[in-house]
């Protein structure tokens, strides 16, 4: 096999220290962050923080594009719909990954029961 000659960028890598894992342990010249954005979630070496940062950040969207929302002209099938497709949709992604907290639950439910 040839090696093809390619190179990693190392200005656009990010590494960030999971349990004892130090950052004085250097991995191919790559800076260690203290939290990095993964598909979309927000990842630190603490779980808990990772979890109840990205679920404040989709329950602060999800309060954001209800009220936004509210406007249109839709009746009630429609807005169940535009609720479950568009608003609830990125809260069953964030389910996948972290489990969600009480407290946005309630947040949630209250946004999309107004809305509605």
């Amino acid at each position: 096999m040839q090696p093809t000659g390619a190179r990693i960028n190392v200005d656009n890598c990010r590494a960030i220290a999971l349990r004892s894992w130090t950052k004085t342990t250097p991995i191919m010249i790559i800076k260690y962050y203290d939290d990095i954005k993964i598909l979309g979630f927000n990842m630190m070496a603490n779980l808990n923080e990772s979890e109840k940062k990205s679920w404040a950040l989709l329950t602060s969207r999800v309060r954001t594009h209800t009220r936004n929302a509210y406007h249109i002209t839709l009746n009630f099938d429609n807005r169940i719909r535009y609720t479950k497709e568009f608003i609830l949709a990125t809260a069953w992604y964030t389910t996948q990954i972290f489990a969600p907290p009480t407290d946005n639950v309630r947040q949630m439910n209250a946004a999309t029961t107004w809305f509605i």
